[in-house]
């Protein structure tokens, strides 16, 4: 299984620009346009997963809200 980036990022053109870059590098990208999105996805599956975040997003929570739930459910997830 290869490890894959989970880019979250409300700007659907910043997340497919960045999601763009990271798979020409043979690397597996999930795109995320909210935190509640990432969330899900890391429910399905969060084993061999960074997660790459905005910082400033609009929903519930913003980025680093984010990775404090990340880490406190998966302490083991990388986030940047």
């Amino acid at each position: 299984m290869s490890p894959t980036v989970l880019v979250v990022e409300d700007d659907e053109i910043l997340r497919s620009i960045t999601g763009d870059a990271i798979s020409q590098l043979g690397i597996c990208v999930i795109g995320c346009a909210s935190a509640d999105d990432a969330l899900s996805m890391l429910e399905y599956s969060s084993s061999r997963v960074l997660v790459m975040t905005d910082i400033c997003m609009p929903g519930s929570m913003d980025g680093l809200e984010l990775a404090q739930v990340i880490w406190s459910r998966w302490p083991f997830l990388l986030v940047i």
